[in-house]
């Protein structure tokens, strides 16, 4: 996580979200979000936003079920990486 990063814009941001292949498909990057979620939300962060890279298909699917939006898209040094969002909720909020 960077905490600094956004905060300007009120969001949160994950600079990186990593799993060995052992470990992945097993809950961890649901388990690291909602970490990262929590963070935010007790700093009083709007949204947390990401980039993941477009042929990701795994991650994409993961970030898409735990509520994150494609926002726009840029030329990384790898790829196309998609800059996505998930807003969030704080206590008292509908």
């Amino acid at each position: 996580m960077d905490s600094d990063r956004g905060a300007h814009a009120g969001y949160g941001w994950i600079s990186l979200l990593y799993l060995r292949p052992e470990d992945r498909f097993q809950g961890y990057g649901s388990q690291a979000l909602a970490r990262a979620i929590l963070h935010y939300q007790s700093m009083g962060r709007n949204s947390i936003r990401l980039h993941v890279a477009e042929d990701n298909t795994a991650a994409l699917a993961c970030y898409r079920r735990e509520g994150f939006e494609t926002l726009s898209w840029e030329n990384g040094s790898q790829g196309r990486l998609l800059l996505m969002e998930r807003k969030l909720r704080h206590y008292g909020q509908v």
